[in-house]
């Protein structure tokens, strides 16, 4: 059994939610509707950031996690530079999926793609407060990096690694009208484990 970010996550809010989690008792949210939507929301962009990097290499998650992460190993090793999608990074019983993971080198861009968005019009630094403490909103988001950035870390400790949060600049226009319009999601992109599914919009920030 391992430790995922999600698993991360939720033990941050409360650790008994991670037990019974564990445990596979169903969640108040897991019949949400809204939240539904909202997921769906986070397929597209995550379709669109996936075209920025229109060489990259996806390995998914349907091998099962052991697979998964032997296969992103392969490939990290067996290449100077390469990007790929849905990384699965395991180290220690902690397991990452990254969206977005660039190696060039010993360097590695780590991206994490949110459907959340910012307003980069304003110059500050949508993360921190007046006194630069971390907003509490973006709280779970950055936890979320960090926990993919420890465990690739401890795989390669070698590495350095740059983590980003991919998300949708509100300031930003597109000259493609209804562009969500042109995305559907299929039914069975819904399972568990399945995640299918240069874009102005969307800005990729360092924390």
């Amino acid at each position: 059994m391992y430790l995922s970010k999600s698993d991360f996550k939720v033990a941050r809010t409360c650790a008994t939610k991670l037990y019974y989690k564990k445990l596979g008792y169903a969640s108040s949210r897991d019949d949400d509707p809204y939240l539904q939507f909202l997921a769906d929301g986070g397929y597209m962009v995550e379709a669109i950031a996936r075209l920025c990097y229109p060489g990259a290499v996806e390995v998914g998650f349907d091998a099962g996690p052991e697979a998964s992460a032997e296969q992103t190993m392969a490939f990290i090793n067996a290449h100077d530079a390469i990007t790929l999608l849905e990384a699965t990074l395991i180290f220690e019983g902690r397991l990452a999926r990254v969206d977005i993971l660039k190696k060039d080198g010993s360097n590695f861009e780590l991206i994490e793609v949110k459907s959340k968005s910012v307003n980069t019009s304003t110059g500050e630094n949508p993360f921190r407060g007046i006194k630069g403490k971390i907003l509490q909103p973006w709280r779970p988001y950055l936890e979320d990096v960090a926990f993919q950035y420890v465990v690739l870390g401890r795989l390669i400790p070698a590495a350095t690694i740059v983590p980003y949060l991919c998300l949708v600049d509100k300031s930003k226009s597109t000259t493609i009208e209804s562009i969500f319009s042109k995305f559907e999601l299929d039914e069975s992109d819904l399972k568990p484990n399945s995640r299918k599914s240069n874009s102005k919009g969307l800005r990729s920030l360092r924390p």
